[in-house]
């Protein structure tokens, strides 16, 4: 193992590049622990599969006092994630930290158009960035892959699996629609996303947010701690009006296609999460898991719509089953 480069995580979280010395005590944890003792659940120099069934290594680093220490989860800079997390609108990558902390696992978290920071996705259309996704994900060869989306995220996670079937074998889906099933509805819904993206466009960020917070949607929210809001608003902050109208112009509901038709096709498992309050997406769970072939519904006790935030724990338990 020394002088091999390796990216180290501790508790899965990225903490940094560095090459692993030669004199270094490594043990191999076979549970994923980040807590062990000398001697407990641990062999010297191996190698243990992990859920992907890509070899991973911990290193412990024991001092003469045998009490436990923590151990870094490491995984060779070259291997691909074998799962990939979506975000919401107005959301980014750091959406999923407490989902991904609690699986200890190496996740792909893309940005999506609009909320990337030099704004430099060029999709033009719902389907174009599904397939801007299925490219970044077929990297390295990649497939068998699990794909978590959440929102927007999850539709876009549908659109994976209707248009990609073939890179995945699992997936769950938070707050998920297949769509909207007529042009009515559809045009309904471009006209209420244009008059958002003008708000932002026209009056700022901060009086967007505060429409946005303010829906029903988000209501369950309001039992939250204050710290937990306003970590969420940070980061919703970081966004350019620009850019979150053009993803609502480009990836709202109205521009999604209908996939509903194309859901008995996906025949792998897939895990339908919904809030128990979020009355709206428990039916539309209910109505995709009746289409899909191999699917479970999952309705969280009471939460809202956005689970990531409201019951990260819960979503990784599910990650972790349906891999």
């Amino acid at each position: 193992m020394g002088g091999a480069p390796y990216r180290l995580h501790l508790l899965g979280q990225f903490v940094r590049n560095r090459t692993a010395p030669a004199n270094e005590d490594v043990f191999i944890c076979w549970d994923n622990s980040c807590r062990a003792t000398p001697g407990a659940g641990l062999r010297r120099r191996g190698k243990a599969p992990d859920a992907s069934g890509i070899p991973h290594k911990v290193s412990c680093f024991f001092s003469p006092d045998p009490s436990p220490v923590d151990c870094v989860r490491q995984m060779p800079s070259h291997v691909h994630p074998r799962i990939v997390c979506l975000h919401g609108f107005t959301g980014a990558p750091e959406s999923w930290d407490e989902v991904v902390a609690e699986l200890a696992a190496d996740v792909d978290r893309p940005h999506l158009l609009g909320h990337d920071p030099g704004d430099a996705i060029g999709s033009r259309s719902f389907e174009e960035e599904v397939d801007r996704l299925a490219r970044r994900f077929r990297e390295g060869g990649r497939s068998g892959l699990h794909v978590a989306g959440y929102s927007q995220g999850g539709r876009l996670a549908v659109g994976l699996l209707a248009r990609h079937r073939d890179l995945f074998a699992s997936a769950t889906l938070i707050g998920a629609s297949p769509g909207l099933g007529s042009e009515d509805a559809r045009e309904e819904r471009r006209a209420a996303d244009e008059r958002r993206a003008r708000l932002l466009e026209h009056e700022g960020l901060e009086r967007f947010l505060e429409h946005w917070e303010a829906l029903p949607l988000f209501a369950s929210q309001s039992r939250l701690p204050a710290a937990r809001l306003a970590a969420q608003r940070a980061l919703r902050r970081r966004h350019r009006p620009a850019g979150l109208a053009r993803a609502l112009r480009v990836l709202g509901l109205g521009r999604m296609p209908d996939y509903l038709a194309a859901l008995p096709r996906v025949d792998l498992p897939v895990h339908l999460m919904a809030g128990e309050l979020d009355a709206k997406f428990t039916a539309l769970a209910r109505r995709m898991a009746a289409l899909l072939p191999r699917a479970t519904v999952e309705v969280v006790p009471g939460a809202g719509h956005n689970l990531l935030l409201e019951a990260p724990r819960q979503v990784a338990a599910a990650i972790r089953r349906v891999c």
